[in-house]
């Protein structure tokens, strides 16, 4: 057994391609789940894909997936993102990205940073969005908190977490634009545009149906 971690990656592969170049068989495994999500390996992949070696992927287990199933919430369609930024400002940043997303989220999240993630999280994607945090997955000491983000902040700022975190997020609520798309369409066409161009731009803008919308210019002509 060898160890390969993101500080001699590069150092192991030469020596890992000449073992597969005289006919070795190597295994990738991993003591925190999948290898590549999140975790090393990649590079040393794609190396042996080059090298034109066999690959060959058996399925193990995965923190996200295997806390997502567990979870209660949404598992048709979700959006792995792996660890946030460290920084504060950079994680933010990030949050931002994802507010408006409406599929489940699923994250990993250092112990030691975990109760400042889900404060971040709980002031930019709403503090009452559902979430779960599992804990320790497998392990003797299993947990899994469920509750709102700002619920689950308060509850790790009291009690630090130990172990290996994935945290699961509920996606965000649907935006109804169609008020706003009726009042665009409205001042478009009182505006003199004439109401082929006004339901297309009100299309385009508010990412609504064609149909409803040329129907209610109809109806706003009428009145007119």
């Amino acid at each position: 057994m060898q160890s390969l971690h993101e500080h001699n990656e590069r150092s192991q592969q030469a020596k890992i391609l000449s073992m597969l170049a005289r006919g070795a068989a190597v295994a990738l495994i991993s003591d925190a789940g999948m290898p590549l999500i999140s975790d090393p390996g990649g590079d040393l992949v794609k190396a042996a894909i080059v090298a034109e070696h066999t690959i060959i992927p058996v399925p193990g287990p995965s923190a996200a997936v295997t806390a997502l199933i567990a979870s209660g919430l949404t598992a048709s369609e979700f959006m792995f993102v792996g660890f946030l930024p460290p920084k504060q400002g950079a994680r933010l940043k990030k949050l931002q990205q994802l507010a408006a997303v409406q599929v489940t989220l699923l994250l990993y999240a250092p112990p030691h940073s975990l109760a400042a993630i889900l404060a971040d999280a709980a002031s930019v994607l709403d503090g009452a969005r559902e979430c779960v945090v599992a804990r320790e997955m497998t392990k003797m000491h299993e947990e899994f908190f469920r509750g709102t983000l700002h619920a689950a902040a308060e509850e790790f700022e009291s009690r630090p977490a130990k172990g290996e975190v994935t945290l699961v997020i509920a996606g965000a609520d649907p935006v109804d634009t169609s008020q706003d798309a009726n009042s665009a369409l409205r001042s478009l066409m009182e505006s003199g545009m004439p109401p082929s161009q006004a339901v297309a731009q009100v299309v385009r803008d508010f990412s609504v149906k064609r149909n409803s919308t040329y129907q209610l210019a109809m109806e706003i002509k009428a009145e007119m």
